[in-house]
This record gives C-alpha cells, sequence and structure tokens, in this order.
C-alpha cells in the first residue's frame, strides 16, 4: 500500500488525525462539538480530544488558503492592489487557530499523552520489512517526531516566502 501512494509505510499526521475523523451533523461546522474520531488508539478521551483539536486547526487552515488564493489572483491582475482584507482574514484565522491549540488542556493531560498514544506517532527506527529486499530503514518525520506537524503549515509557509534569486555565494 505505501509502495501504491508513494509513502513510507509509517502511520502519518494525515492517516492519524486527517482521515479519522466524523461530523456528527453533517450540515454543522468542522468544529470542536461537532466532530468526533473513527478510530483511536487507546480508549481515552485524551487521544480523541487530540485528535479532534488538530481536526478543527486544519479545518480553520482552509480560510488561510483561500485568502492566499485570492491574494495571488488579485497580484497578478494589479501588483499594485490592496489585498490589506485578505491579510487580516489569515491573521483572523490563525489568531483562531491558536484559540483551538489552548484548548488541548481541557481534555487532555500531557503526562498521558506521552505514555499512552504518542509512542503510536512517532517515528520508527531501523524498520526491516519481511520479504522486502531494502535495508533497515528510518522514516523519520521533518520535525523528528517532537510534534504533530501540520499539513497547512508547509504551504503557508511555501506561499509567504519571497521570491528567491540564484546566486554565487562569496569565497
Amino acid at each position: 500500500m505505501a509502495r501504491l501512494l508513494g509513502r513510507p509505510p509509517i502511520l502519518s499526521y494525515d492517516g492519524y488525525a486527517l482521515y479519522n475523523w466524523k461530523r456528527f451533523r453533517k450540515d454543522g461546522p468542522i468544529a470542536l462539538g461537532n466532530i468526533d474520531t473513527i478510530q483511536n488508539f487507546v480508549h481515552m478521551y485524551d487521544e480523541r480530544w487530540f485528535i479532534l483539536v488538530h481536526v478543527e486547526i486544519e479545518a480553520i487552515a482552509a480560510e488561510i488558503l483561500s485568502a492566499i488564493a485570492t491574494i495571488k489572483r488579485q497580484l497578478a491582475d494589479d501588483p499594485a492592489a490592496d489585498f490589506s482584507a485578505e491579510l487580516w482574514r489569515i491573521a483572523n484565522a490563525v489568531n483562531r487557530q491558536v484559540d483551538v491549540l489552548k484548548r488541548i488542556p481541557e481534555h487532555m493531560d500531557a503526562t498521558l499523552y506521552y505514555r499512552t498514544f504518542r509512542p503510536y506517532i512517532r517515528f520508527f527506527e531501523n524498520v526491516t520489512y519481511e520479504g522486502v529486499d531494502h535495508a533497515p530503514m528510518q522514516f523519520l518525520r521533518r520535525d523528528g517526531g517532537a510534534k504533530q506537524h501540520h499539513a497547512d503549515a508547509d504551504r503557508l509557509d511555501e506561499d509567504s516566502s519571497p521570491p528567491h534569486r540564484a546566486h554565487r555565494s562569496p569565497r
């Protein structure tokens, strides 16, 4: 399956969180109180809460990506365009993400996190797959396994970075 998807054979953030939730009310928001997990590793609400907080954060990220797309269109049409309204949309969305993230302690004990379900979502070292012609592999996430990586972070970083020109460094 991993080869078919072109991904390492590990549990990824999107599989653990982004594809692991459902809404109670289909017409309701993707927000705490209207979402639940589908599958958990442990039978503790702490794990559910951890996942659900991240699902809402990612849902809010859609607004950020929409604002970035609007800014890109505006700049293509008029390089002097005023896109301050879109920047405010981004700032407000990021603030809402932070507010949601601050809610983690409401239903999650950090010590339980590290002892109970964190081991399932960390990187693997020296994994050997039987029947596969590869030496042991190490699959380290970009963040080294220290924290969850949000799917929108790369996009926001990519879209907010200034263009770079190739240059020679002085010797």
